[in-house]
């Protein structure tokens, strides 16, 4: 049940997590019979799914962070095109004005 719960991405934070693998190794603890290789089993396993989550966990996360680097490069791009616009604009209203002035006096 908790392996297929972590490969369902069901985990909606750390903290969810977390709480599983705290009642997973609980309830291991409690129903496996003490032997030689009782902790070395628990302590693969739960390296083994914390890695596994810690990759979903970051993953999920740095899909929308490259597209919000993706979009706010092209809103750069964007905005530096406009700016340029707005200059070109500023620099022949004044060669405008400039004309106007030397020339109605």
């Amino acid at each position: 049940m908790y392996v297929e719960y972590i490969y369902q991405d069901a985990h909606v934070t750390f903290e969810d997590f977390e709480s599983d693998r705290k009642r997973v190794r609980a309830a291991y603890m409690e129903e496996v019979p003490n032997g030689p290789a009782k902790a070395e089993v628990l302590t693969g396993f739960m390296e083994t799914k914390l890695a596994e989550v810690g990759l979903r966990f970051s993953n999920r996360y740095c899909i929308p962070l490259d597209y919000a680097s993706t979009r706010c490069n092209t809103l750069h791009r964007s905005a530096t095109k406009l700016a340029g616009v707005g200059l070109r604009f500023a620099h022949r209203y004044c060669s405008t004005l400039q004309y106007a002035v030397t020339h109605c006096n």
